[in-house]
C-alpha cells in the first residue's frame, strides 16, 4: 500500500510517502488457509518524501527498503516484502529502489492511478552508472486508487537520447533492534521548505524555527527588529518604507534562552495567527512559541505592508526578512 500525504505547497510541491508491505511467510500461511486475511502481518515503513522533479515531469523518491530474498545466476534478487516478520527491519543496506512516478488524467479515465518506472539503484551514489544496469533491476508498476480491478496501459519506449539525471541518495539508516519505523521517521532531519511555498501552507505540517546561536546570543532576551536580512535593537532598527520586517519579543526571562539550543530540553509549540490588509493594520503573520505548560517563550511578529493578503506571502520573501538569523523548518 502506498499512502500519500500533504498539503497544497504550490502546484508540485513535495509530499510525505508511507508504505506498507505483507510479510511473505504470513501470505504463505494465508494461502495454506492456517491464518484469516486480517491476520496477515504487515510492516510498516518510516515515510520518505517524494519530490517533483522538472526535467522527468515526474514525482521521484526512493525506497531504503528492499529486502534480499535470494541469489539467481550471481545476482541478488531483492523485494520490498519481508520475507519474516522477525526480520522486517533487516534492510538491504547497499542498494535503494528508486522510483519515477507520472499521473494519468484524461476524459475517459474514471479514477486515478501513477504510471511509475522502479530500478534497483546502488545506495552509494558514486557507484550508480558504472556499468550496465542488470536485466531484471527496473520494472513498471500502476498504482491506483482502488476504484477499478484491471488497467489496461500501452507504454512506449524510446531510449534515444535518454537524459541521465544523478539520484540523490535519501536513504534512511536502518532502525536499531527494538526500535520501529515510526521511531526512525523522528530521528530524521530537517529541511527548509521550497522558495514558492507559502508559509501558511507550511505552518500546516509539523514545523519549527530556528534562531541562529551566534547573532542571538545576548539579544534574544530583548526586543529585536529584523529587516533586509539585517538584526537591530527595537530602539536603533530603521526599516526602509514600505519594507517587510519582523519584530522579536521576548518572553520568560528564564527560559528564552532554550531557543538557542540544538536540541532544546523542553520542546516549543507554535500557534500561527494571520492577518490581512485593512484600513487599520498592514498584512501579517505572528508566530507565538510557548513550552507545553504554556510557559511564553516569545512572539515573532512579522509585518508586510505591501501585502493585501498573508496567504499570498511565499517562503522566499520570509528568508530575505529574516535571512541566516533565523531558519524555518519542516520535517521531511
Amino acid at each position: 500500500m502506498f499512502t500519500f500525504k500533504g498539503v497544497c505547497r504550490g502546484e508540485h510541491g513535495p509530499v510525505q510517502l508511507t508504505t506498507k508491505f505483507p510479510v511473505t511467510e504470513s501470505i504463505q500461511a494465508y494461502n495454506q488457509k492456517r491464518i484469516g486475511l486480517d491476520e496477515v502481518d504487515v510492516n510498516l515503513n518510516a515515510p520518505v518524501r517524494a519530490v517533483y522533479d522538472s526535467q522527468t515531469q515526474a514525482y521521484s523518491f526512493d525506497l531504503p527498503y528492499l529486502f534480499l530474498v535470494s541469489r539467481q545466476d550471481n545476482e541478488n534478487i531483492y523485494s520490498l516484502d519481508p520475507p519474516r516478520l522477525a526480520e522486517r527491519y533487516k534492510y538491504a543496506t547497499d542498494v535503494i529502489d528508486h522510483w519515477d512516478c507520472k499521473s494519468v488524467t484524461a476524459d475517459n479515465v474514471t479514477y486515478q492511478f501513477l504510471i511509475c518506472r522502479t530500478t534497483t539503484l546502488p545506495r552509494n551514489p558514486t557507484e550508480r552508472g558504472q556499468g550496465r544496469v542488470a536485466f531484471g533491476s527496473s520494472a513498471y508498476f500502476i498504482l491506483s486508487d482502488g476504484k477499478e480491478a484491471s488497467s489496461s496501459v500501452k507504454l512506449t519506449f524510446n531510449d534515444v537520447g535518454e537524459a541521465k539525471h544523478t539520484v540523490e541518495d535519501a536513504s534512511a539508516p536502518n532502525p536499531p533492534n527494538g526500535s520501529s519505523a515510526l521511531d526512525a521517521h523522528e530521528s530524521e532531519a530537517w529541511e527548509v521548505p521550497d522558495s514558492d511555498e507559502k508559509i501558511l501552507d507550511v505552518v500546516r505540517e509539523e514545523f519549527r524555527i530556528h534562531f541562529a546561536p551566534q547573532p542571538w546570543t545576548g539579544r534574544i532576551g530583548a526586543a529585536e527588529v529584523l529587516s533586509g536580512k539585517k538584526l537591530s535593537s527595537l530602539a536603533s532598527a530603521a526599516p526602509a518604507s514600505g519594507a517587510d520586517y519582523c519584530v522579536w519579543l521576548p518572553g520568560a526571562p528564564s527560559s528564552v534562552n532554550d531557543l538557542l539550543a540544538n536540541h532544546p530540553d523542553v520542546p516549543i509549540t507554535y500557534a500561527v495567527t494571520a492577518h490581512d490588509q485593512d484600513g487599520q493594520s498592514s498584512t501579517s503573520i505572528v508566530f507565538d512559541m510557548r513550552t507545553p505548560t504554556g510557559i511564553h517563550l516569545g512572539t515573532l511578529q512579522c509585518v508586510f505592508p505591501r501585502a493585501s493578503s498573508a496567504a499570498s506571502i511565499a517562503f522566499s520573501r520570509w528568508a530575505l526578512i529574516v535571512g541566516d538569523h533565523l531558519a524555518l523548518e519542516v520535517r521531511p
